[in-house]
């Protein structure tokens, strides 16, 4: 088997992924409550604006070893630095703070149960990730021990 393929990388991951994703942005506005607050959109917006920053950070710590994929590639390196100091994972935790995001300012059950898919999808694609890291880092272990998966100082 290719282990530089799609599939040997995760692709069936990023496929998933990306199918809920979708689900989830089309869920949202075909199927908005009338009874929607402004705070809760307001608070919405905020949570996928946070979503965005945690992206950026984790695309900059990362740099051109950016990635959808969970099995590393062979000339990445672990990254311990920039907001990867705090979370493991925080391009996952950026795509759940946008998906709780989208789902409170359309205040949607369909778009709430996309984003708990989502977010079920994205804790099992951690573990995953974790697994070949774990094999492919001797570090990972210590680094996975000392820092949280999905948010500072909590989970």
């Amino acid at each position: 088997m290719n282990e530089h393929g799609f599939i040997a990388r995760g692709g069936i991951w990023v496929t998933t992924q990306l199918l809920v994703m979708a689900v989830g942005a089309a869920l949202g506005p075909l199927c908005a409550s009338a009874h929607r607050t402004h705070t809760a959109s307001r608070a919405g917006g905020a949570l996928m604006i946070l979503g965005a920053c945690f992206a950026l950070a984790g695309i900059v710590a990362l740099g051109r070893h950016t990635s959808p994929f969970p099995r590393p590639s062979e000339n990445t390196r672990l990254v311990r630095h920039g907001i990867y100091r705090w979370v493991r994972h925080p391009m996952y935790a950026s795509l759940m703070m946008v998906a709780l995001g989208w789902e409170l300012l359309w205040w949607s059950w369909p778009e709430l149960l996309a984003a708990i898919a989502l977010i079920v999808l994205l804790v099992l694609k951690s573990r995953h990730e974790e697994l070949c890291m774990t094999g492919r880092f001797a570090e990972y272990e210590e680094y996975r021990r000392a820092t949280k998966r999905f948010v500072p100082g909590v989970f």
